[in-house]
């Protein structure tokens, strides 16, 4: 059953989005500060009405007009139509009241006011409106009153806070309440009576516990701004990450503990709680050249007591260690023809190490990380090698993934290649071969005068839990229509390993792996395509300083594989990372059930048509004293 939270914020960020293209923004009290230092989770809107003119000149706009989108943008607006239907239940809005009232900025939020507790807010701008607003909340009474809503009236500092209950329900923990007030121009929807009432005491005087004075938060807007500098933001918006997750939870009506670890609680404990904030400023159709440009810091300043070891963080939070240097270019055996590129610097000796209490905690022993590593060192029929040593110990501080696909598009299309570079290529190599030499999956090949190890995914028990390597996106560009995926035609992929180019290659593919040995050979470089190198001038530009990371996307192959999967309604069976995410975060919580697609993609067009309005992206990411602070984009399809 899909949690009341879900609908509500299906509902409420509906609301928000869809009211838009009205009246001009004026100056009325900013939502962060009436909102309450205790929001986990907030989108705002600073003007509306700027937000939709924006969005219509961008081609991602224009591609929500192209007629061939129009059954599809009809449809999906019946489907959140329906998804808003408990909304309109409990606090008796629709989609176009909200839209007939809108002034400036609108805003939405989840808020913990209390350990156990949550509660969403919206916050909308009337300035223009209130004959309508008025009207709004006489329909509202109406429809609570037939539901047999109690109504009762509340008047703080001169306004009046109107709270209906409603009858409780069969999953209702209490009482659900539908709470609203109109004050200086400001009109809130909440179903908490105390949030509400907190933030309408907030117009009166500050009280220092605002949104706006939270130290993530403040630190992430202060640190974005700079980087805007004149340029207004369409959209901010910010995220208590550890603390999102608990709201959420408190949320959900109640339900039988599911089996398992609980994820959040360990990497909290394991010093990740340290990111105490991510958020940032979104911009469309930004300065006559960007599509989308967008700034985002991730907070986390040194934890007391860490430098002791000259370490920012503690435990296995050791390894977000990503030192700024270099230009992170593709390498000249990345692909010309790939959808996606990421290379960043990290300290992989150092995460290794500090990985040792995090596997502890997954698998619920101390020690447990250890007796692996002596087990491959002492399994008489293993490769009895030494990890740490062996293989780590020749690994150096540059990662890069690359990705793409195959063609035609299906569950398993997607694919991967991580490189790390190795500081000894040749004893590695050792390493790499006794290993794959002891494994009856392992298959030795040579392909331009590389040994390579094809192994075979055979079908395996596994333990409950299982630590899963790294994975991005996999997609691909320029495909050969003639392949197929082999898994679809009835064989399990192949996995490859191999030391090339002094980097330790690891492809969910083997026929990946060959590819890119193959086209390494021809010179068919990534780092000379012209929309690479157009979107690096952008960065130019910029002025982009030093640098952990950078991430090239074509934004046209790279959504493929999902859009695909959506209008094919197989997106719930995607074996990529971002399918793997969304069942984790949509799914009932049984790994053996596949959950049903929440949006109906049936209407969309042929992909042919959507790709002409997606153009080239690129981020890049640096290391600051307290945090990180990335700098992206999306750039016109057409060449400039």
């Amino acid at each position: 059953m899909r949690s009341r939270l879900q609908l509500r914020v299906w509902g409420l960020g509906a609301l928000l989005v869809l009211a838009g293209g009205v009246g001009p923004a004026v100056a009325v009290q900013p939502s962060d500060m009436l909102l309450p230092d205790t929001t986990r989770g907030y989108v705002s809107m600073p003007d509306m009405a700027a937000l939709q003119v924006h969005w219509n000149a961008t081609q991602l706009g224009q591609l929500m007009q192209d007629p061939a989108m129009e059954p599809f943008v009809a449809d999906l607006g019946r489907q959140l139509r329906q998804k808003a239907t408990r909304l309109h239940q409990t606090l008796g809005l629709t989609l176009d009241d909200l839209r007939n009232v809108a002034g400036g900025e609108a805003s939405l939020a989840l808020v913990e006011p209390a350990a156990g507790q949550a509660a969403v807010v919206a916050l909308v701008d009337v300035t223009g409106h209130l004959d309508r607003v008025q009207e709004l909340l006489d329909k509202v009474d109406r429809h609570l009153q037939e539901r047999q809503a109690q109504a009762q009236t509340q008047e703080i500092n001169g306004a009046a806070l109107k709270v209906y209950t409603l009858p409780k329900e069969a999953d209702d923990r209490q009482p659900r309440e539908a709470v609203f007030f109109l004050h200086e121009d400001m009109f809130c929807g909440s179903d908490n009576r105390a949030v509400a009432a907190a933030i309408l005491g907030r117009f009166a005087q500050s009280t220092g516990d605002q949104l706006a004075t939270q130290p993530a938060y403040r630190a992430i807007m202060t640190r974005c701004q700079a980087e805007a500098g004149p340029l207004a933001a369409d959209l901010r918006w910010f995220l208590d990450p550890f603390g999102f997750v608990d709201a959420v939870r408190a949320a959900r009506p109640p339900a039988p503990k599911k089996k398992g670890k609980d994820l959040a609680k360990i990497f909290a404990a394991q010093g990740f709680s340290a990111i105490q904030g991510i958020g940032g400023y979104v911009h469309l159709c930004a300065d006559d050249q960007y599509e989308l440009l967008h700034r985002t810091m991730i907070y986390a300043p040194a934890v007391p007591g860490s430098k002791d070891t000259n370490d920012k963080y503690v435990l296995a939070a050791r390894m977000l260690n990503f030192p700024n240097g270099g230009t992170l270019a593709p390498a000249h055996w990345v692909p010309r023809e790939v959808a996606f590129y990421a290379s960043l610097n990290w300290e992989v000796q150092r995460a290794f190490d500090a990985s040792e209490t995090l596997v502890d905690a997954l698998i619920g022993q101390d020690g447990a990380f250890q007796d692996i590593l002596d087990g491959i060192r002492e399994d008489q029929v293993g490769p009895q090698i030494d990890l740490r040593s062996q293989l780590v110990g020749h690994l150096g501080q540059r990662a890069t993934i690359i990705t793409d696909y195959i063609l035609p598009i299906t569950p398993q299309s997607e694919r991967w290649m991580l490189a790390i570079e190795t500081t000894d290529p040749t004893e590695l190599i050792r390493t790499v071969n006794r290993t794959m030499e002891s494994d009856p999956n392992a298959k030795r090949r040579e392909f331009e005068g590389h040994v390579v190890w094809e192994i075979s995914d055979e079908e395996i028990d596994l333990p409950e839990l299982t630590i899963e390597a790294p994975v991005f996106d996999p997609l691909l560009v320029g495909a050969d229509e003639a392949r197929s995926s082999s898994k679809e035609n009835g064989s399990l992929p192949s996995s490859a390993v191999c030391v090339a180019f002094n980097q330790l290659l690891v492809a969910s593919h083997f026929d990946f792996l060959v590819k890119v040995l193959v086209e390494a050979s021809e010179h068919e470089m990534l780092a000379s395509s012209l929309d690479y190198q157009m979107v690096m001038q952008r960065f130019d530009q910029m002025g982009a300083g030093q640098i952990c990371a950078r991430l090239f996307s074509r934004t046209d192959e790279n959504y493929r594989p999902t859009y695909e999967l959506i209008r094919t309604g197989r997106m719930p069976e995607s074996e990529s990372l971002l399918g793997k995410l969304l069942n984790a975060l949509l799914g009932e919580g049984d790994e053996d059930v596949l959950r049903p697609q929440r949006i109906d993609g049936s209407k969309l067009p042929d992909f042919e048509m959507v790709r002409r309005y997606l153009g080239p992206a690129g981020i890049t990411v640096g290391s600051e004293e307290d945090g990180w602070v990335a700098t992206g984009f999306m750039l016109s399809k057409q060449a400039p």
